[in-house]
């Protein structure tokens, strides 16, 4: 399951584990970069990762192209 909003100039994709295995995950959408964060309750902050655009579009490319969702 995934939710998109938008806040301010950035959207916002928050998807679910349906098997509530993993904690959520928020990708973060700003006009020149990507972040991506998850909540780490042991250490209790966020992880992040921040990219290019190029950089995510360059992921999916990878993961469309070898089937590998």
């Amino acid at each position: 399951m995934f939710i998109v909003d938008e806040e301010g100039k950035s959207t916002v994709i928050m998807t679910v584990d349906a098997g509530g295995i993993q904690g959520d995950i928020e990708v973060i959408l700003d006009e020149g970069e990507v972040t991506i964060r998850q909540w780490d309750e042991d250490w209790r902050h966020h992880n992040l990762m921040v990219m290019s655009r190029q950089q995510l579009d360059d992921i999916m490319a990878a993961v469309n192209g070898r089937g590998l969702l």
